[in-house]
């Protein structure tokens, strides 16, 4: 497809910059979905770096925030950390790891009816809500279960040590 420049002419250059930025999105969108973990924009860059090492980290950022406006990925805001992509649009929560920092969705149902509850006790005008749960993952629980398990009498390998790290 041809554009037209501001002359009114035929812009071969307008064509190309619509398809750099239509491949540009679709390799961020293919790196959220291969990444299929809540990465950030970071992690998000790395990934895409890895097959198109000459893209630039404004790129990336640029189209993970133009993919968000466009209701093609969910960007979490978590508080004390970095902002994480997701995939999944449809409203639903999340629960983030105090120990690994991993953001994992909550498979429950989201809760709309709980805006209309706190709308006709308090009067609030909602837009729409976001629960993040936190705690310990199963795998980090895990670890730090085995962490107490080798404290009880028992000296630890380094390895061990490293294990459950931030737990308790």
């Amino acid at each position: 497809m041809r554009c037209l420049d501001a002359s009114g002419s035929v812009s071969m250059e307008a064509d190309m910059k619509r398809f750099n930025n239509t491949m540009q999105r679709r390799m961020v969108s293919q790196a959220v979905m291969e990444l299929a973990c809540h990465p950030t924009p970071e992690e998000i860059y790395l990934k895409v770096a890895e097959t198109y090492p000459r893209i630039s980290r404004a790129t990336v950022y640029r189209n993970v925030n133009a993919l968000a406006e466009a209701g093609e990925l969910n960007l979490v805001f978590v508080p004390n950390s970095a902002v994480h992509v997701d995939h999944r649009t449809a409203p639903h929560y999340h629960f983030k790891c105090r120990v690994c920092d991993g953001v994992f969705d909550v498979d429950m149902p989201f809760l709309e009816r709980i805006e209309k509850k706190i709308t006709r006790k308090n009067g609030f005008q909602f837009e729409s809500h976001e629960i993040i749960f936190s705690g310990l993952c199963p795998r980090c629980k895990e670890k730090c279960s085995l962490k107490e398990r080798h404290q009880d009498g028992k000296e630890e390998t380094a390895e061990q040590g490293d294990r459950g790290a931030g737990c308790g």
